[in-house]
């Protein structure tokens, strides 16, 4: 409930000092607790209307000093992980899973992003719905000069 309360607070400030965020509503989350994806002023996010209630999560207001992709969590999964990263200058951030070919099989974000730490959430589906086979799939992540790759294990 605190949380929540601080989440409500941060976000009503942010939208009446006109900062650029849009809410979206979170299908899993209890009643009136939204999601939050920064975006930039003027340019429509580039998601897909599927994707649309798994925009990432913004976690801090502040900016971080570094860029970084960190670890997924839980991992190995089964149902869903989390990756967590932040950025420290805004620009273009593109998280991508891809399969040990390298072929990309999901786009969890294409986007324009303000600086701060964000995670995303991944349910082992790939970009059409469909849940992807148990194994190894590697996370990359760019974000201006800077990325890193991830592996995580889909345990099915």
């Amino acid at each position: 409930m605190k949380l929540q309360l601080i989440t409500a607070i941060a976000l009503g400030v942010l939208l009446a000092a006109g900062h650029p965020i849009a809410a979206q509503e979170n299908p899993s989350a209890p009643a009136g607790v939204a999601r939050a994806r920064h975006l930039r002023p003027g340019a429509p996010g580039r998601f897909s209307p599927r994707n649309s209630s798994r925009a990432p999560i913004p976690l801090t207001l502040e900016a971080p000093a570094t860029t970084s992709l960190g670890q997924n969590y839980p991992n190995p999964f089964s149902a869903e992980t989390h990756i967590g990263y932040q950025i420290a200058e805004p620009g273009e951030v593109h998280l991508v899973v891809c399969d040990a070919t390298g072929q990309e099989i999901r786009t969890l974000v294409s986007d324009w992003q303000d600086p701060g730490a964000y995670e995303m959430a991944w349910s082992g589906d790939d970009d059409y719905g469909q849940w992807v086979d148990g194994g190894t799939y590697y996370c990359v992540f760019t974000a201006g000069g800077y990325s890193d790759v991830m592996s995580m294990t889909v345990a099915k």
